[in-house]
């Protein structure tokens, strides 16, 4: 497959967009039209990885973290960074990176978690933005089941577990063309009166520009009339972390022991009553202290996240047990996700490979 056919099937389940705004998610390094044949996923890029690239013969390395994440000013060979780029073109590898879009996607890395902790009700922890658009249009009774098609197929209607949503109202109504026009019904210069069906379909914003060509490729009329109304709707497929509950409630001491072994972690940093019996977990990989309160507003009897601030233990021990487990061992397992994401969508087209080295840059002395 070509590189840019793999990014419009992951992104169409994935989108970009639904990234945190001060992200670089999508395509680092590379060229849309190489061919792809296998596909390296980790969770950062080093020079270690990029030679399991070379070894492996793979063509694209699918990474969680962007490599390039702050913009660059200029490619000094003489640094880690700019040795790596010169690395990648010169072997002809190409470098994708999903982020925090990965991290919001329902069968994303937190949703990994929960499986493996064996949770029930999963849900986000939050969905913290608003994405939805409608759009609204007039078009006679003989072309709505086609103009609805060619709307569905390109994104609209789309909710939830549903596809090809729509909502119909008939009407009247009316036009005049001038000498110019060329009318798909009645006579330009006369005023003319069409029973029509008003049709009103949700969409993602990002798909405003195929929404509205679809629109004007599949309506009749030579000057299409339509709304596009911003919403304050969320998609609850996208958010940050997820809060589910234990089939049983555990002593928090239990639950720790078993999640270090699952994580692989040696240590775990906790404040909080661990000799309490918990049943609902929260739970965001990579740095997650700022959706402490979150987790409290959900009810949930733990917090597991990285990266927490030494005054975080003080603020909520008495309000919520609180743990740090590490930014790569709360995210790793996320590959298992991502592998399996598009195992699915490529449909074995492609070769997937996991990075067999260890990426984290902290050792536990």
């Amino acid at each position: 497959m070509q590189l840019k056919e793999i990014i419009k099937e992951f992104e169409d389940l994935v989108p970009k967009q639904i990234e945190w705004e001060k992200d670089n998610c999508g395509l680092q390094i590379g060229n849309p039209e190489n061919e792809i044949k296998k596909i390296l996923l980790c969770l950062d890029v080093n020079k270690t990885i990029v030679q399991e690239a070379k070894e492996t013969k793979s063509d694209l390395i699918f990474s969680h973290h962007p490599f390039i994440f702050h913009p660059i000013k200029s490619i000094n060979l003489q640094t880690k960074q700019g040795q790596i780029i010169q690395e990648l073109i010169s072997y002809n590898i190409n470098l994708y990176s999903a982020h925090t879009n990965f991290d919001k996607y329902k069968e994303g890395i937190n949703y990994t978690i929960g499986e493996i902790l064996k949770l029930k009700n999963i849900k986000p922890l939050i969905v913290d933005d608003e994405y939805f658009y409608k759009i609204v249009t007039f078009a006679p009774e003989n072309s709505i089941e086609k103009l609805i098609n060619a709307l569905s197929i390109v994104g609209a209607g789309k909710f939830g577990n549903y596809s090809d949503c729509s909502f119909q109202s008939k009407g009247e109504g009316t036009f005049k063309g001038n000498e110019h026009s060329n009318p798909y019904i009645g006579e330009k210069e006369k005023l003319t009166k069409v029973s029509e069906t008003k049709i009103e379909m949700i969409f993602p914003k990002w798909k405003q520009r195929d929404i509205i060509n679809a629109l004007k490729q599949n309506h009749p009329y030579e000057e299409p009339a339509f709304d596009i109304i911003p919403l304050k709707n969320k998609i609850p497929e996208y958010g940050y972390g997820i809060v589910g509950e234990l089939e049983i409630e555990v002593k928090a001491s239990e639950f720790l022991t078993n999640l270090k072994k699952i994580l692989s972690i040696p240590i775990l940093k906790v404040a909080g009553n661990i000799e309490k019996r918990i049943k609902k977990i929260a739970f965001l990989g990579g740095s997650g202290s700022s959706y402490i309160d979150y987790a409290i507003t959900k009810n949930a009897d733990i917090f597991i996240t990285a990266e927490l601030s030494y005054h975080n233990y003080f603020d909520y021990e008495d309000r919520i047990i609180i743990v740090d487990a590490g930014h790569f061992e709360t995210e790793i397992l996320g590959l298992n996700a991502l592998y399996k994401v598009l195992n699915r969508i490529l449909k074995d087209k492609v070769e997937i490979i996991k990075t067999k080295y260890i990426t984290n840059p902290i050792i536990y002395f």
